[in-house]
């Protein structure tokens, strides 16, 4: 990876606590564009935390998040969505009820324009979800609900995708 770019994503010595619980203390970590960055630790180490912060979904105590250059600990997580960050929540974030295509929709909510190419894209990545795309989500298995919440995340044309737990339920 060439290090001498700015990176994609910074995160330089960010506390996070809930309440009176501290659950991060100063954490560091860089992306930079075209990497695979992965968070190994055990359940309860901040793994979750650490993604959820970086979205916005938690304000850090301290420390600083700077995503393309600009500094964002202060943004709400829909901001940070509309500037190309998505998550992929933990336990197949899918709205069972609705349809895996209204389901794919929801991903590209803030821009639908070239909705149907991204459709495509998501579809040709993982065939059985166009196979199923009138089918509503809750009734699809594990591995397919963890394919559309993928899917989902690329629907929104994002510069930077987390995914929290990424191989839960996946088929090989």
């Amino acid at each position: 990876m060439e290090k001498n770019k700015a990176p994609l994503l910074s995160m330089n010595d960010v506390s996070v606590s809930y309440g009176h619980v501290s659950a991060l203390k100063n954490a560091s970590l860089e992306v930079y564009e075209g990497e695979i960055v992965v968070l190994i630790g055990a359940n309860g180490a901040g793994k979750t935390t650490i993604l959820e912060t970086v979205l916005g979904i938690y304000k850090p105590s301290s420390g600083d998040i700077v995503f393309l250059g600009e500094s964002i600990k202060n943004n709400t997580a829909d901001k940070n969505v509309r500037r190309g960050m998505f998550l992929v929540p933990e336990g197949r974030g899918v709205f069972p009820s609705m349809t895996v295509t209204d389901n794919l929709l929801l991903g590209a909510h803030h821009d639908l324009r070239d909705s149907d190419k991204k459709l495509k894209l998501v579809y040709d990545a993982f065939p059985i979800l166009g196979q199923r795309k009138s089918q509503t989500a809750g009734t699809l298995s594990g591995g397919e609900r963890q394919m559309l919440a993928i899917g989902r995340a690329l629907m929104s044309s994002p510069k930077f995708i987390m995914i929290d737990e990424p191989s839960i339920g996946l088929a090989p």
